[in-house]
């Protein structure tokens, strides 16, 4: 992992209000939830085109991860996934991809999620989940997801 952002304020477009307090009110409980080996959420967290920069409609689902994650002290290491589309080079994609999930780990810690609890990892392009020939598949491609790696009772999760 290298160090996140040296900008203390989260990477948020313009215009937005997180100093906020933690939400985790009924409305956002169904934003994120604990599914398999990794926190599902209901909408797609959105970035600025060909940037790391969340948009404020996102914020609620984050806040919704970090929810999820004060509600789940057993989930001691969450990996947060950055993945990109095929449009461009490979290695802009991965570091895209990084400073993407980079983005979202400062934004969940700024909601009081433990650093310690949290990693990054890059897929870059590497693992599409729909076909980069349209602009939906291309779309559904530039995500970041959410991997459980630990829970308390020392085990990875499958």
């Amino acid at each position: 992992l290298g160090p996140a952002p040296a900008d203390p304020k989260p990477a948020i477009a313009e215009g937005s209000n997180s100093d906020g307090p933690l939400d985790s009110g009924p409305r956002n409980a169904a934003l994120a939830v604990v599914r398999g080996g990794g926190i599902e959420t209901l909408d797609v967290i959105h970035f600025d085109f060909g940037k790391a920069t969340v948009t404020e409609a996102s914020l609620p689902t984050i806040r919704a991860i970090a929810g999820v994650l004060f509600s789940h002290p057993n989930i001691e290491r969450m990996t947060i996934e950055g993945h990109a589309d095929a449009v461009g080079p490979d290695d802009y994609n991965h570091a895209l991809a990084r400073e993407r999930a980079l983005t979202i780990k400062k934004l969940l810690t700024d909601f009081g999620v433990e650093p310690a609890r949290l990693a990054v990892k890059e897929q870059g392009e590497a693992r599409p989940v729909a076909p980069n020939v349209t602009e939906s598949g291309r779309a559904a491609n530039r995500r970041v997801e959410f991997l459980i790696e630990l829970r308390s009772t020392g085990e990875a999760s499958k």
